[in-house]
C-alpha cells in the first residue's frame, strides 16, 4: 500500500515536471551537440547518476551476499557438529551409569 502510493506520487511529479520543462535546450558534451527538451536531459542525466551508483555498490552487495552464504554454512557445520557431540554425550553419560551400576552390584 504504502509502495504504491510512492510511485503514484512519483510518477506524478515527474508528469508535473516533465510538463513543465518541456523547452528545449542544446548540450554540448566533448565533440557532440544535441538539442532536446529539458525534462529529458535531466532524466537521461538523473538515469545516469542512478546507474553509476548501482554500479558502484554492486561490489559490496555481492560481498555481502558471499558473507551471508558463508555464514549459513557454518551455521549449518555447527549445528551439525553440536548434534555429533550430544549424541556422544549422551552415549556416554549411558556408559558411565552403566559402569555406576555394574560398581554397585560387586560391592
Amino acid at each position: 500500500m504504502i509502495r504504491t502510493s510512492i510511485l503514484i506520487t512519483t510518477a506524478g511529479i515527474v508528469l508535473v515536471f516533465t510538463l513543465a520543462n518541456t523547452a528545449s535546450v542544446t548540450a554540448h558534451f566533448l565533440i557532440w551537440s544535441m538539442t532536446l527538451p529539458l525534462a529529458i536531459i535531466i532524466g537521461v542525466t538523473l538515469l545516469t547518476g542512478y546507474l553509476i551508483g548501482i554500479l558502484h555498490i554492486t561490489p559490496s552487495l555481492f560481498k555481502k551476499y558471499v558473507d551471508a552464504r558463508t555464514s549459513k554454512r557454518d551455521i549449518t557445520t555447527i549445528n551439525e557438529e553440536r548434534d555429533v557431540l550430544a549424541r556422544r554425550i549422551v552415549a556416554l553419560e549411558k556408559q558411565l551409569h552403566t559402569a555406576n551400576s555394574h560398581t554397585q552390584t560387586k560391592e
